[in-house]
Order: structure tokens, then sequence, then C-alpha cells
């Protein structure tokens, strides 16, 4: 799995994500940052987020594992947990300047597929890069 999000997202998505996924992108009340939210599938979420942010980049974001962590179940049924935290790095096309944030996405697989996932993240880097 770790080495499909650093490949390609796109790939991770398709493979380790549930069509109907419940995502939560940090800050969906007060709407801190364009990409925050509450998308319930993939496609949602992937329309949402991904294409509207990777217009900003010149060349595409690229993701590296920092770091996971994860819960195996207790009783049959429960979910598997995992915890990973991501690094984002990529060009603005504004200014060219480089762009990093920091993410972290606690997902709850079910049958090898997220069926919840809520991220965090910079909002104020998102903001950066969203401005026009």
């Amino acid at each position: 799995m770790c080495k499909v999000i650093e490949r390609d997202p796109g790939e991770f998505l398709q493979s380790y994500v549930a069509d109907d996924v419940h995502w939560t992108v940090s800050g969906p009340f007060k709407k801190t940052h364009p990409l925050a939210g509450v998308y319930n599938s993939r496609e949602e979420f992937k329309q949402n987020t991904f294409v509207p942010l990777s217009g900003r980049f010149d060349g595409g974001l690229k993701l590296r594992v920092v770091d996971v962590i994860s819960q195996f179940p207790s009783r049959p049924g429960d979910p598997v947990k995992v915890c990973i935290e991501l690094e984002g790095v990529a060009t603005l096309k504004k200014g060219q300047n480089e762009w990093r944030n920091y993410y972290s996405w606690v997902m709850h697989f079910k049958e090898e597929k997220a069926v919840t996932v809520r991220a965090y993240l910079d909002s104020a880097i998102v903001n950066e890069a969203m401005a026009d």
C-alpha cells in the first residue's frame, strides 16, 4: 500500500479506497480551506481535492510515506485501523516555488478497502497553493 501511494496516488485511490468511502478533510465545519469537506464517495473526494490541487502544480504532487501505525481488530468484523503520515512535495505553477505539506490520514479498512478516512493537513499551506 505504501509503495502504491508513493508511486501513484490515483492508483492508491482505485485499489485501496472503497467507491462509497466517507472521507472527511480537516476544517469542514468552518471551511478553513477550499479542500475542506465531507465527501461520500471516492470520486467526490477526488474531484473536490486531488483535481483542483493538482491543477496548481507543475508536474504533479509527489507523496512520501513518513510513518504508518496500524491496529488490527480485536473482534471479528471490526475494521483494521491505519494512520499514515505523508509528506507532499510539488512545484507551484505560479512562481515556480516549492510547495510542501504534511498529511495524516486515519483510515478504517474493511475487506482491504478504506471505508472511512479522516485527513488532516496544514490549511494555511493549502490556501497558499489555491490563491489566485
